[in-house]
């Protein structure tokens, strides 16, 4: 039987052998814009007969103990902060016992030492370097899904996967600013070797717990 891999806040990017998931997409506007080369879904990749689902991170609609791994690469940043753990929450709920998920966030920490150094000092400000720096903390806004409405840092991404009921050891890396070894996620394999990271990036994985026997 085949693993169950969640592509969970795929954007345009969707993936074979994965379900992607997407709350602001629809699956034709991709097809069209990865056919004709035109409009917001201009770089959409979309393989033949790939599985997409249009659903709510917040409510997905997937049966308890449904997934072998989910991955969330900087999609819940795009999440109210109020109802990020309710994300969370739901992400357990689906993954099966022994399941795996990875997340990845920007650390807000970092944002906030770059703006100090880059935008509160006048020798360092320019227009260019504001509006960079603002598209990370509060997202591109190109479409009402690409709005940020969270911030984590390590210690709160921990705080929020323990109080969904994820178990300790949780993995907690940081990736810095301008690393070109991008996070470990299974389904960007290969896909990021030439990119450097805009800001410092949050990197989490825990393995869900076994439900023990009655």
């Amino acid at each position: 039987m085949s693993r169950v891999k969640i592509n969970l806040g795929c954007g345009i990017r969707l993936l074979a052998g994965w379900l992607n998931v997407d709350a602001h997409l629809l699956l034709a506007d991709l097809k069209r814009g990865q056919r004709t080369k035109r409009g917001l879904w201009k770089n959409a990749v979309v393989p033949p007969g790939v599985r997409f689902v249009r659903a709510d991170m917040r409510q997905l609609p997937f049966d308890n103990d449904y997934a072998d791994l989910i991955e969330c690469d900087c999609a819940i940043e795009h999440i109210a902060y109020s109802e990020s753990l309710v994300a969370v929450q739901e992400m357990h709920r689906v993954l099966k016992s022994r399941g795996l998920l990875r997340i990845a966030t920007t650390n807000f920490d970092a944002l906030a030492k770059l703006w100090v150094e880059r935008i509160s000092t006048k020798k360092a400000w320019t227009a260019a370097v504001w509006w960079d720096l603002v598209e990370v903390i509060y997202g591109n806004q190109i479409h009402a899904g690409e709005f940020h409405r969270a911030a984590f840092n390590p210690r709160y991404l921990a705080h929020l996967l323990l109080t969904a009921g994820f178990p300790r050891p949780i993995t907690i890396r940081v990736f810095p600013t301008g690393c070109g070894d991008p996070p470990p996620f299974e389904h960007t394999r290969g896909l990021h070797k030439d990119m450097v990271a805009r800001t410092e990036m949050i990197y989490a994985e825990v393995t869900k717990t076994a439900k023990r026997a009655a």
